[in-house]
């Protein structure tokens, strides 16, 4: 059986973290080959939750020593709502038995809406120091 680790999202607008009913949240794997993989699409629920989302990953013991591959797999998220701009967080490292969560605060879209291209909040996280 491979290792997994889990994705859990939060989703939620304004600093007085409102939760948002009904957003789309996709999660990919990115390969090294530039390729990428869907590995769920959920919907956010009354709390601006989704189900955790098991995802493979490297077995620990493999990142015991300098100079192995890295100990985790990096996913991209992407969180969309029709009232709110699109927000896609890249490179969430997902470790083996470890469940992450992912906070994405969405922000709502003007009256007089601009192209989608202009909406697009993108997050990167920085490479982990183990």
């Amino acid at each position: 059986m491979p290792s997994q680790g889990t994705l859990d999202a939060h989703v939620y607008t304004s600093d007085a973290v409102l939760p948002i009913e009904d957003a789309a949240i996709a999660v990919y794997q990115t390969h090294a080959d530039g390729g990428q993989t869907l590995l769920s699409v959920r919907r956010t629920d009354e709390n601006g939750m989704i189900s955790a989302i098991p995802i493979d990953t490297p077995p620990i013991a493999e990142s015991q020593t300098p100079g192995t591959p890295q100990p985790f797999t990096a996913v991209t998220l992407i969180a969309d709502h029709p009232d709110y701009e699109i927000v896609k967080v890249e490179t969430i490292p997902i470790f083996q038995n470890v469940a992450t969560l992912q906070n994405i605060m969405l922000i709502p879209l003007p009256l007089d809406p601009a192209p989608i291209s202009e909406t697009t909040e993108v997050f990167q996280i920085p490479p982990q120091n183990l």
